[in-house]
């Protein structure tokens, strides 16, 4: 009896960790998944590796690196109804900003669904690194975005934990 009310304890306080990670949506990360750090650190590391200055203090951004060779990170949007574009209409933003000539050199767009969310998934390399970015369609005003990075040897780890992530992402 004592270990079961220590078990759902446990699984009560996970699953409360876990659901705070996005104010719009249930997210379960990556087995082994580690935090890049606090706030200040993500910047820093948004800065140095994805060459990003705009990062926007109001939006936070969450970065993990899991078994130390891919790293994850994703972020919650918003926006009005009025300035929201169908899912198919940002992939032809993408698609047209990327044959504008795009450091993501090449980039290849898909789209997905899991759970009941479109996603679009776009696919390219820069400066010597693979990414996945994915994008949720709007649903209630809320979107949440991400990235994967890893390296050559990496590729399949890396799809199966976009799979995986996706799969785990549920509208609040």
């Amino acid at each position: 009896m004592k270990n079961l009310f220590f078990t759902i304890f446990l699984s009560s306080f996970c699953f409360f960790a876990q659901a705070q990670l996005s104010n719009n949506f249930n997210v379960t990360l990556p087995l082994n998944a580690k935090p890049v750090g606090n706030n200040t650190s993500v910047q820093a590391f948004e800065s140095k590796k994805y060459q990003s200055n705009t990062s926007r203090p109001d939006r936070v951004r969450h970065y993990y690196t899991v078994d130390n060779d891919v790293t994850i990170g994703f972020w919650d949007g918003a926006i009005s109804k009025d300035l929201q574009k169908t899912l198919s209409q940002r992939m032809s933003e993408l698609k047209a900003v990327s044959a504008l000539g795009s450091p993501n050199n090449p980039s290849t767009f898909s789209t997905v669904k899991y759970n009941g969310i479109d996603y679009i998934i776009e696919k390219y390399q820069r400066n010597g690194s693979n990414y996945i970015r994915f994008y949720s369609d709007y649903y209630d005003e809320k979107s949440i975005s991400g990235v994967i990075e890893f390296s050559n040897e990496n590729q399949q780890k890396a799809n199966n934990m976009l799979d995986t992530f996706l799969n785990g992402i549920q509208k609040k």
